[in-house]
């Protein structure tokens, strides 16, 4: 179920940021944001919604884009 996946999703967050792996931590933090929503957390899911977007610019990588405007679409 979706709260069990967040305890292993935040666990795999602060590894994610423990290795300095921002790569990781866009991806993990995608998945984590989808599944605040999943959760009715929207301001959670919106929170790292726009966390994943600042990865996303900062790392110059557009293949998570689509899923986080998604997720921000269904939070608002």
């Amino acid at each position: 179920n979706y709260q069990n996946a967040n305890k292993f999703l935040i666990d795999a967050l602060k590894y994610a940021e423990f290795s300095k792996s921002k790569l990781l931590s866009l991806q993990v933090t995608t998945t984590l944001a989808r599944n605040y929503l999943n959760l009715d957390d929207t301001k959670k899911a919106i929170e790292l919604a726009n966390e994943g977007l600042r990865l996303s610019e900062e790392l110059s990588n557009e293949k998570e884009k689509p899923s986080l405007y998604e997720i921000l679409n269904q939070a608002y």
